[in-house]
């Protein structure tokens, strides 16, 4: 739920999270390094040489499952900036779909498909495009925070024909796949569990109680990525909300400590990286590198690129942040 008309997600920024780094974590590798480096106070450094070290790869392959554009800009923005990457995105809604076609270019396109269990289901069309959803708002839950009540309205309900991710014939592979659907994570990964699995990060919107009826919780889907080969990495965005009828900081949109929705990242275990193809290991580590200043994770990724392709694009990188 990142930015959206009428309400917005509150979380750190991308120049916020990168400043926030750990200030006294010591590095421990499972391969011979130099001295322990210490950057806790580094900003990201998109030097000429680490920028050779990504733009060597075949374009890292990007899927995003509710693509509207009512956000600023998507999370892997950097990496289609840098042309890095080529992306097919979803978005079932007519208004945000035709909008999202304007944007195609070579490396970006769009498809008006539904995701989710292969099931005909009911889009349920918000007052807030960002609410739309194959689910009905909890409406019960919402009403205790300020301009759901509003926000959540459903203006529309049209008959939709979901497609199975596994199914869908213009996918091929997927590095990256972003998951922001309003509720139908679950079924979208459960029906796309082939393909997901070849992805080295997943970044997905989730509730710890869910807003919409049938909605899995957090607990469900962490579950279900985990027997899929992927862990908890971090969580990228944190959405808070007051409870009605307090404010804070003058807004409606502020928080205090209650959590309504994260952004979460999910890579692959890093216990098992080295299972990973030396292509893959290298999209992990620009996906960690230019979408959430990971450094340490990205270096981890370049290691084990390294054992497995007789080079040393780890110590490279290293340089390239100095």
């Amino acid at each position: 739920m990142a930015e959206k008309r009428g309400f917005q997600t509150w979380g750190l920024n991308r120049a916020q999270r990168f400043a926030r780094l750990p200030r006294s974590t010591t590095p421990v590798l499972l391969f011979p390094a130099p001295s322990p480096l210490d950057f806790s106070s580094r900003g990201i450094d998109d030097s000429e040489i680490v920028k050779h070290i990504f733009a060597a790869s075949t374009p890292l392959k990007i899927v995003d499952i509710g693509a509207s554009d009512i956000e600023d800009k998507p999370i892997y923005d950097p990496l289609m900036e840098e042309g890095l990457s080529n992306l097919i995105g979803f978005e079932p809604s007519p208004e945000m779909y035709e909008k999202l076609k304007d944007l195609e270019s070579d490396n970006a396109h769009y498809l008006p498909y539904a995701l989710g269990d292969g099931t005909e289901q009911t889009l349920k069309v918000c007052r807030a495009p960002g609410m739309t959803s194959l689910l009905e708002p909890d409406m019960e839950l919402l009403t205790h925070f300020h301009g759901f009540d509003d926000w959540a309205i459903v203006e529309e309900r049209l008959p939709i024909q979901t497609h199975r991710l596994d199914d869908i014939e213009e996918i091929s592979d997927i590095d990256f796949i972003k998951i922001d659907t309003q509720g139908a994570e679950y079924q979208i990964i459960e029906a796309g569990q082939k393909k997901i699995t070849n992805a080295v990060a997943i970044h997905v919107e989730l509730s710890f109680k869910p807003i919409y009826h049938g909605e899995k919780s957090f607990a469900e889907v962490d579950l279900l990525v985990n027997k899929l080969g992927f862990s908890l990495h971090t969580m990228a965005q944190i959405n808070r909300r007051a409870f009605r009828p307090m404010i804070f900081n003058n807004s409606i949109f502020d928080g205090l400590h209650h959590i309504l929705q994260v952004d979460a990242l999910y890579i692959k275990d890093f216990k098992n990286l080295g299972e990973l193809s030396p292509e893959k290991l290298r999209s992990l580590a620009a996906i960690l590198h230019y979408c959430y200043g990971s450094f340490d994770a990205a270096l981890l990724a370049l290691r084990y690129y390294d054992k497995k392709s007789s080079t040393d694009l780890a110590d490279t990188y290293l340089k390239g942040l100095r």
